[in-house]
């Protein structure tokens, strides 16, 4: 038995992060990582090996090009555990809402998704009229899909800038509409709404968080209310035919939780949306049908503490936050610098070198 003190009898499931957990501080994929990962799939065809994180599909798809085993375990937890896809047969899973594009795997062809959960289309309205008029830079997970609206240069100088973040995190293009477009879009559910995602500067996102906490339980914001631009999307809504009263009444905080994951993002995510939840869901009878407390999930962030929180085994890396580190079973030594992934599966199932 290694320093963590785990025995490989005792795992049935292995789950990463991506970001900060897997992935070095400037987003690469070592390759350390990789040699001893495939030998880990392929010395452990018992144990599988899953992706958790907060990103889009493609970009998990980006590490299955490293690690082509990782497509045989055929489960990958996207949007913080908000879109959960896999290509094993069951009988609760449904088609994707838009086919993947790209070079996709042939591998995929059956996949489908599992589990996802929507930020509603009145509460959605609501954040990305927020976001235009506080010049925050909203990113929209849908599926496999970005989306965002077109902003003039003159109000929103820094939008295009603040929407390169994607790139940075490996992410698809986000594809921006008009305003008016991309609201019509949501309301009429043409674009489901996984998550937003808040993209400013530092100085802007602190306020911002501020702002909205400040709303708590209470009704929408008067000048928003009031806004010309934000009743006329709300009476289209409702003469199409969808009730005006609902939790934005009362608080557009009411169906939503914020999640503050980088000093430049907050994920305003479905409430009990969370990786812990997609855990429970695979790990069910009707799926994987194991114990969840046979699962080691390893992360760095505040959106893996629900994910600890479930599972018998969750370890933070050692560049977790102390808040993170808390609330771990275990703090490993290593750092997603020290490839902390690869070093967790030697110390629990030995050397991997082949």
């Amino acid at each position: 038995m290694g320093k963590l003190g785990i025995a490989a009898s005792q795992v049935r499931l292995f789950v990463t992060d991506i970001d900060g957990t897997l992935l070095s501080s400037d987003h690469k994929l070592s390759e350390r990582n990789i040699r001893v990962i495939r030998s880990f799939i392929k010395n452990h065809p018992d144990v599988p090996l899953i992706l958790a994180t907060g990103k889009s599909f493609p970009a998990s798809l980006e590490i299955c090009q490293a690690i082509p085993e990782l497509l045989g375990t055929g489960i990958f937890v996207q949007c913080n555990g908000g879109y959960v896809l896999t290509t094993r047969a069951d009988a609760h899973s449904t088609p994707l809402a838009r086919p993947l594009v790209g070079n996709v795997p042939s591998s995929l062809a059956s996949l489908r998704v599992l589990h996802q959960t929507m930020v509603p289309p009145l509460e959605a309205m609501y954040f990305l009229h927020h976001a235009y008029v506080n010049r925050v830079s909203p990113v929209i997970y849908s599926g496999s899909d970005l989306f965002s609206f077109q902003a003039p240069a003159e109000t929103h100088p820094n939008h295009e800038s603040l929407l390169g973040i994607t790139v940075r995190y490996h992410e698809p293009a986000v594809l921006k509409l008009g305003y008016d477009d991309l609201i019509e879009r949501v309301l009429t559910g043409d674009i489901v709404v996984n998550k937003i995602v808040y993209v400013a500067t530092v100085e802007t996102l602190s306020g911002i968080v501020a702002a909205l906490e400040a709303i708590g339980e209470t009704a929408v914001p008067e000048p928003i209310q009031r806004n010309p631009r934000y009743r006329l999307h709300l009476s289209r809504y409702v003469a199409a035919g969808h009730p005006e009263s609902g939790p934005i009444r009362l608080s557009p905080l009411q169906p939503v939780q914020l999640v503050q994951t980088t000093s430049e993002t907050i994920e305003i995510i479905p409430r009990g949306s969370s990786k812990g939840r997609a855990l429970e869901i695979i790990c069910g009878k009707d799926h994987l049908d194991i114990p969840l407390d046979s699962v080691v999930a390893m992360g760095d962030a505040m959106n893996d503490v629900e994910m600890f929180k479930t599972v018998g085994f969750g370890i933070a890396v050692q560049n977790a936050s102390e808040p993170v580190k808390a609330a771990a079973a275990l703090v490993c030594e290593w750092s997603n610098d020290q490839d902390a992934v690869a070093s967790c599966i030697e110390d629990i199932f030995g050397p991997h070198s082949t």
